[in-house]
């Protein structure tokens, strides 16, 4: 697969937060006398049948089931508009139908050597999280809002993913979008879709990548952590 794309958004997006983070100074900033108003909850989310392509994932028919934690805090505002720093914690990801391996010892280019050979299929347990992470969002009505986020970030699972001679840990990348129900001051309901991606980028013989179209429903709530610079 390619992986210019890939390295591509993840320099993009790095660049963007880095230039977010770095000018806090301009008159479009979450003002400075206090610390932000944090939005995390958590959310569960599934995805069916993994698509198969020829760029990005190619490994088809496999599910993905996330329990995941999301952070976010205002970085820029301007008009309706919100810019946040927007983390994520996966504490358990399940992926289905991959291979199970055991070593053994084959000829190859005539010396014997140790090699994997699947043994039948199950699935496979990840946790991980992503650190860089952006989020969009604007409000469209006094209890609705649309947002738009990405994320870059890490899995490491219980054995290689998602094929023999890939990797236990993976590089993983994330774009979706959703709305924001406030149905209470503070208290928010969450539904949405993001495209997810996994790969080794090529740390390892064999590097197909394993897309996943997951839909997710979470709640969150706000607060703001105390400023005690004063104190």
């Amino acid at each position: 697969m390619s992986q210019t794309v890939g390295a591509k958004n993840v320099l993009l997006l790095a660049a963007i937060l880095a230039a977010a983070v770095a000018h806090p100074g301009s008159a479009d900033t979450v003002p400075s006398a206090g610390l932000p108003a944090w939005r995390v909850g958590g959310y569960l989310g599934v995805a069916n049948n993994s698509p198969d392509g020829d760029s990005w994932g190619v490994i088809p028919d496999r599910d993905h089931y996330f329990v995941g934690l999301t952070g976010s805090a205002p970085v820029l505002r301007w008009w309706r508009v919100t810019l946040a720093y927007a983390p994520e914690v996966v504490p358990a990801l399940i992926i289905t139908k991959n291979p199970k391996y055991t070593t053994a010892v084959r000829p190859v280019n005539g010396r014997p050597t140790r090699v994997q050979v699947e043994q039948g299929s199950g699935s496979v347990y990840g946790a991980g999280f992503s650190p860089f992470g952006l989020e969009l969002s604007t409000r469209v009505s006094p209890s609705w809002n649309l947002y738009a986020s990405s994320a870059i970030g890490a899995l490491w699972f219980t054995r290689e993913v998602p094929i023999a001679n890939s990797r236990d840990f993976n590089y993983t990348w994330e774009l979706g979008g959703g709305l924001l129900w406030e149905y209470r001051p503070g208290r928010f309901i969450r539904a949405g879709y993001m495209f997810h991606h996994l790969s080794n980028l090529d740390s390892r013989p064999e590097n197909p990548g394993l897309d996943g179209n997951v839909i997710h429903l979470g709640w969150q709530y706000t607060f703001t952590p105390r400023d005690r610079s004063g104190s």
